[in-house]
């Protein structure tokens, strides 16, 4: 993965991880929560997607602490449920906020269709699979520091 010119460009060698990212990103880019792909080559295995703002890790607290975060993750839970397929490396390298916006990005360990989760999971591992629950949480940075998985810091 590597940025040029403001789009971001996946260079894979692995075809399948090519065609679920493509159908994924295919098949969610009209909720406008993913980035959308911009030129994909089968051949070279090749996507090239739209740059969709910077990892929360990155943002200023304040900033995420506006964003009205509840209304925005319920939104695309619903559609990933839709469509039966679960993130299953969600954390804060993996959402960015642009223009008040939510995005996911990097699908290489998505499931589809209740397959079988084949990643292998190291002991510095952090992530979660879906969108945790709402506690009490009244912030966004608040609900990132309460949800261990989303490595926020």
């Amino acid at each position: 993965v590597f940025m040029y010119n403001n789009n971001i460009y996946y260079l894979y060698k692995n075809k399948n991880k090519y065609d679920k990212d493509k159908y994924i990103l295919s098949t969610l880019k009209q909720y406008n929560f993913t980035p959308k792909i911009l030129y994909s080559n089968d051949n070279s295995l090749i996507l090239l997607v739209e740059n969709v703002g910077v990892i929360l890790n990155k943002l200023d607290v304040q900033l995420l602490n506006k964003f009205d975060f509840k209304n925005e993750i319920n939104y695309i839970n619903s559609k990933l449920k839709k469509h039966k397929i679960i993130h299953n490396d969600l954390n804060a390298h993996n959402l960015t906020l642009k223009n008040n916006k939510l995005y996911l990005i990097d699908f290489e360990y998505g499931i589809l269709n209740n397959d079988t989760d084949t990643r292998t999971k190291t002991v510095n591992t952090v992530y979660c699979k879906n969108f945790p629950l709402f506690n009490n949480d009244n912030t966004f940075v608040d609900y990132l520091k309460n949800n261990s998985c989303f490595d926020y810091k």
